[in-house]
């Protein structure tokens, strides 16, 4: 496992995964607690997630279009969607753009509840 080195990863530092039996805490952790106070960081941190999160979901969906759109020509209504996604990506606007890519994906999860075979993305 990947983590097995990380500190409190199951298998890790302190020792084997929790059981059913040993309550697990839903309460939110602090993390990084000084800079809380520094909107700035809050921020920085925000736009920088949507940016990866937009860029990864648009470059699934591309691919996605490109393996499939020529054998289920219904995914072809789909492709505006994605295309104004990497416009709003390219203009730096990467909440719009992963609103605008999520709009593509529900649309293929539409069809793909009407098209058995579309392939899941």
């Amino acid at each position: 496992m990947a983590f097995e080195g990380i500190q409190g990863w199951p298998g890790g530092a302190y020792g084997r995964a929790p059981t059913l039996e040993a309550p697990v805490s839903l309460a939110p952790q602090p993390v990084l607690g000084p800079y809380e106070q520094r909107p700035e960081v809050e921020a920085r941190a925000a736009a920088e997630f949507m940016q990866v999160a937009s860029g990864d979901l648009i470059r699934k969906l591309y691919h996605y279009l490109e393996g499939h759109s020529q054998r289920f020509r219904q995914l072809v209504e789909t492709t505006p969607m994605v295309r104004r996604a990497a416009e709003l990506y390219g203009a730096g606007d990467y909440t719009g753009a992963f609103s605008q890519a999520y709009q593509a994906y529900r649309g293929i999860t539409i069809l793909r509840s009407v098209i058995p075979e579309l392939p899941s993305l």
